[in-house]
């Protein structure tokens, strides 16, 4: 079941779907989408063609933008940039820097 907290925005032809949570202040812009059982939170904010989807939680004040898609068991969290067209996939924390044009589909030890 889709939630979408008030406090939050979902704006232009951004779409929530299947059990996907978008809380706190998050906003979601463009023609962004967020499904599966990803969580938007806190002030985080998905905008252009951006994807979150499967398990993945973008918090803090990260940001999503582009073509960029989040999936997975992802994490993106504190003030990370992920945009172009980065796919991060699998099990992925991100929490601080600009992520560009990137496929990242695992945590590097």
């Amino acid at each position: 079941m889709i939630s979408v907290a008030v406090s939050a925005k979902v704006c232009g032809n951004a779409m929530v779907g299947d059990n996907a949570i978008i809380d706190g202040n998050a906003v979601m812009a463009g023609n962004a989408q967020v499904k599966g059982n990803a969580k938007v939170r806190d002030n985080a904010l998905v905008s252009g063609h951006a994807s979150v989807k499967g398990n993945a939680m973008v918090s803090g004040i990260a940001t999503i933008s582009g073509h960029a898609s989040v999936e997975g068991y992802v994490h993106v969290n504190g003030d990370a940039f992920v945009c172009g067209r980065s796919l991060l996939e699998g099990d992925v924390t991100i929490s601080s820097g600009m992520i560009e044009d990137i496929h990242w589909w695992k945590e590097i030890p």
